[in-house]
């Protein structure tokens, strides 16, 4: 999948950079697009309109519909497993926090409340938990958010170094 901001076109690129077809035209800024799980969907943002949109596109119909409609500027989507559910960034506040998107009903759910940045969540493979990266502790550091918990709160995973 490639952007092109300039012509404000999403395409889709086999792996070898041959077969460029559009899948939509006609969006201003449309980025951070990320296949479902399914791979029979793709989920993009765009700033179409005035107001930032997140977008979902079907491969079977070449349908292309707006599933939530946003004040704030999201980045970062991620699927989960399931397919049921994007993780996002959205600058609150002006903060960057995570927020989880229920795709049945568009409900919105705010995951961090923190001072730092918060960005770049990934779903855990089993979809019970988030990762992200915070500024929490200073420098950009890896956090786990347990879904299987009322009120989850981040945890600091300790990397292991590798011996040299």
């Amino acid at each position: 999948i490639m952007t092109d901001r300039v012509r404000s076109n999403l395409w889709r690129i086999d792996h070898s950079g041959a077969n460029h077809r559009p899948l939509h035209s006609g969006f201003k800024n449309s980025y951070s697009p990320r296949w479902s799980p399914d791979n029979e969907r793709i989920a993009f943002i765009s700033n179409n309109s005035g107001s930032t949109q997140i977008h979902m596109h079907w491969f079977d119909s070449g349908e292309t519909t707006v599933i939530s409609q946003l004040q704030e500027s999201p980045s970062s989507l991620s699927w989960s497993p399931d397919g049921k559910y994007l993780s996002l960034t959205l600058y609150q506040d002006g903060n960057a926090e995570i927020y989880i998107l229920r795709l049945r009903d568009q409900t919105l759910t705010r995951m961090t409340n923190q001072f730092a940045i918060d960005t770049e969540s990934s779903w855990s493979p089993k979809g019970n938990k988030i990762l992200f990266t915070s500024g929490r502790s200073g420098s950009p550091q890896i956090y786990e958010l347990d879904l299987r918990k009322l009120n989850p709160k981040a945890k600091h995973i300790q990397l292991q170094k590798r011996p040299d």
